[in-house]
């Protein structure tokens, strides 16, 4: 598939996994939307690193649990790019504790995190690729599936 000049939101694109994607994803010739909730740094230097070798980048952040957040941090991209083509739905969070032992609070943030963001960023994306006739939704996901 020919991804040049195809815009790619990444959520969780600052660091680990997300990162890679997005210089995946830019290898390809992708537009790039590095989203960040508390990353901030680490989104910018990834969005020098892109920039230094000739790719369009910005990061944006938002608590993706947030539908306003999501809903502004979109409206922004597509203010930039015109258009966002490819959601690669990474961001999350994960406690390396048995599952047992996870209290109801660190529960709550993985379904926060982990679903609602996925589902906020999807839906609202989702909506206006409708609208372009065109776009492509991944979404992460590790062993922790799995192997709680």
């Amino acid at each position: 598939m020919n991804l040049n000049g195809k815009v790619a939101f990444v959520t969780g694109g600052a660091k680990r996994v997300g990162k890679a994607i997005v210089l995946a994803l830019a290898r390809r010739g992708c537009k790039l939307v590095v989203h960040y909730h508390t990353s901030k740094s680490e989104a910018e230097e990834t969005v020098r690193e892109l920039l230094a070798t000739g790719h369009e980048a910005i990061a944006l952040q938002a608590d993706i649990t947030q539908e306003t957040e999501v809903d502004h941090m979109i409206e922004a991209a597509i203010a930039r790019f015109g258009r966002i083509d490819i959601l690669v739905n990474n961001a999350a969070v994960f406690f390396r504790t048995p599952v047992n032992t996870l209290t109801i609070d660190e529960w709550e943030q993985v379904m926060d995190v982990n679903l609602t963001g996925t589902f906020l960023c999807a839906h609202t994306i989702g909506l206006r690729m409708r609208e372009w006739g065109w776009g492509h939704i991944i979404n992460m996901a590790d062993v922790a599936g799995l192997r709680p």
